[in-house]
């Protein structure tokens, strides 16, 4: 068993927070909450880099695309705000649902800037974020909540879970789902960035303690295995960038799940209030969350000390999983360009720039995540969206 992490600083006083995500590279991250503003941090110090103007209600969804250059920041009034972050200033406002935001998530390549948006209000939305509108809506007015969504790596799919199911569409097709599985409380819906897998949480109980699983979907074979990890929910899922594990964290910890087995191979008991994001580096764990002491903080946690491979088990040569592909040439076109109009509502709203140095390297391309003696990149991909149909710029 690892021992206990350490904590690196505070995020937000007396403010609620709600929502935070990391960086491609772990080196900043925002956060969001009762305050209205979404805040970019150094995550070495806990600097504030970058402050947004403030939403009118919480806020309580964050997401950056895959160059850091845009962050996507979603209320409680159900309005999604897409800031520039190189430009220092809000460049869309986002009206297509009733309720609160509950997810947001950027299409993975970045020369296509679609965003997806979850909501109370039983619906999914892909945003064309160059016309400012949404061109695909998946679940229904007044439907299961939406509460976490995803995009595959190679673009051409996307999951969402609701209250009741996860489902999986092709991003091009406004057809049923291509898979459809049926779960209690679903949430933490990823793809592995390499091997077809898809990750997800489900929770059995409600006002008392049940059993929450890590799941494990094969997206070739379409079979499911699942592991009881904790009484208490996960909040938060990260996958290791090299190894076959994921790091399952909930309020009375963090486990470590084999992929290949699903089983846990080793545990840290520190209990958490609320975990809001995760993410792994190669020797490390960053963790934003709450404690009985602190509101927003972030933790480290030292996972060269954990058990990181199947333990008394002879390891194989690798997943015979298939692969995702990394490059999808000539299927998508660009749908945005840098010198695209601002929205007229975005109008001196400009962005409070706390570190200009730091600043700059939040966009450092060089700034990759280092795993096993080399730089991991996922390289450029290219998506599947086709002759988008018109988009829509209210709610039907």
């Amino acid at each position: 068993m690892g021992g206990n992490g350490r904590d690196v600083c505070i995020f937000h006083g007396s403010d609620r927070l709600l929502s935070a995500v990391f960086t491609g590279n772990g080196k900043f991250c925002a956060t969001g909450g009762d305050g209205r503003l979404a805040t970019v941090w150094d995550t070495s110090c806990g600097e504030a880099i970058m402050k947004m103007p403030p939403h009118l209600s919480p806020v309580t969804k964050l997401a950056f695309n895959s160059t850091n250059t845009l962050l996507a920041s979603g209320d409680a009034d159900g309005l999604v705000k897409i800031w520039d972050l190189k430009e220092a200033r809000l460049m869309r406002n986002l009206e297509g649902h009733r309720l609160g935001i509950t997810c947001l998530a950027f299409y993975p390549n970045e020369e296509t800037v679609v965003c997806a948006s979850g909501s109370k209000d039983g619906r999914l939305r892909l945003w064309d974020i160059k016309r400012k509108g949404f061109f695909r809506t998946f679940g229904r007015k007044g439907g299961a909540v939406i509460l976490s969504c995803a995009f595959s790596p190679d673009g051409r799919l996307i999951a969402v879970a609701d209250e009741e199911s996860i489902k999986v569409y092709d991003v091009n097709s406004e057809g049923a789902p291509l898979v459809n599985l049926s779960c209690q409380n679903p949430g933490n819906v990823q793809f592995h960035q390499r091997e077809m897998i898809m990750v997800y949480s489900t929770f059995s109980g409600g006002v008392i303690p049940g059993n929450s699983c890590v799941n494990i979907f094969d997206l070739e074979t379409k079979e499911t295995t699942s592991s009881v990890i904790s009484p208490s929910r996960v909040e938060s899922i990260a996958f290791h960038p090299v190894k076959p594990v994921c790091f399952a964290l909930t309020e009375d910890g963090l486990k470590v799940v084999g992929l290949e087995s699903n089983r846990i191979y080793d545990s840290v008991n520190s209990p958490f209030r609320r975990v809001h994001s995760a993410f792994a580096l190669e020797s490390e764990l960053l963790v934003i969350c709450d404690d009985a002491k602190a509101p927003g903080k972030l933790m480290q946690f030292d996972i060269m000390k954990l058990c990181l491979e199947q333990p008394d088990t002879p390891q194989t040569a690798g997943s015979s999983r298939g692969i995702f592909e990394q490059s999808r040439p000539g299927t998508m076109e660009s749908m945005y360009n840098v010198d695209s109009p601002f929205s007229d509502d975005a109008t001196g709203a400009k962005i409070e720039i706390k570190d200009m140095q730091k600043f700059a390297a939040l966009f450092d391309k060089k700034a990759n995540v280092k795993t096993a003696g080399e730089t991991y990149v996922v390289p450029p991909r290219q998506g599947d969206f086709k002759n988008l149909p018109k988009v829509s710029k209210r709610n039907g």
